[in-house]
């Protein structure tokens, strides 16, 4: 989310805390948490319906800079994929 928030205009919350640990209830996968600012405004799925075609219009605009900045961003160096406490990633629809 840093890295994101450095190299882009993208509004990114700040990361209040973290927190993780090893739950033996769950044979040793990693469980956490993060606390993240609240930004304004509404979900886009409760604003979208009370949207006018204009302010539909602007927020499909600022999505696709959004994707585009993303799409742009190369890592520094090589990097992985997983928790953040530097563990596997856990999909819960796949269950693994």
């Amino acid at each position: 989310m840093e890295y994101v928030q450095q190299r882009t205009s993208i509004p990114i919350p700040a990361i209040i805390e973290v927190h993780h640990s090893a739950a033996e209830e769950d044979q040793g996968k990693e469980q956490g948490w993060m606390l993240m600012e609240r930004l304004p405004g509404e979900e886009l799925g409760v604003a979208w319906p009370k949207m006018n075609e204009g302010a539909r219009r602007e927020t499909t605009v600022q999505l696709k800079s959004h994707f585009e900045q993303l799409h742009q961003l190369r890592p520094e160096e090589p990097g992985w994929i997983g928790s953040c406490s530097g563990g596997p990633a856990y999909d819960h629809r796949l269950d693994s």
